[in-house]
């Protein structure tokens, strides 16, 4: 994982206790590719940072990935793959954004 912002209260635990919906969007090369919000999620933000916490330590920097919302680039029609190359972003509403470049591992 590589550039990211984050926002300073993003590390509080009443942070995510008082705010319990975020908007979170993944652009792909400039391009809003999915779109959603975390009212989606099975379990809540604090129910998924406590599970974690019990398996292993949380370090400052760590990312909890739990899944994507509708738009994944496989099921449209026609099909969007990655390439080495694109840019992906994924923001989350008051939190940050976090952006990846896509590499060939094996050209490496």
């Amino acid at each position: 994982m590589h550039q990211y912002s984050l926002h300073a209260n993003a590390a509080s635990p009443s942070f995510y206790r008082n705010s319990h919906i975020f908007e979170n969007i993944a652009y792909y090369e400039n391009y809003c590719n999915q779109k959603s919000d975390t009212s989606f999620l099975i379990f809540s933000i604090p129910r998924l940072i406590d599970h974690a916490s019990e398996i292993f330590d949380l370090m400052p920097s760590d990312v909890i990935a739990i899944g994507t919302p509708a738009g994944v680039g496989f099921t449209r029609k026609p099909p969007m793959f990655l390439a080495p190359g694109d840019v992906v972003e994924v923001e989350v509403e008051k939190i940050g954004v976090l952006r990846n470049p896509v590499v060939d591992e094996a050209a490496q």
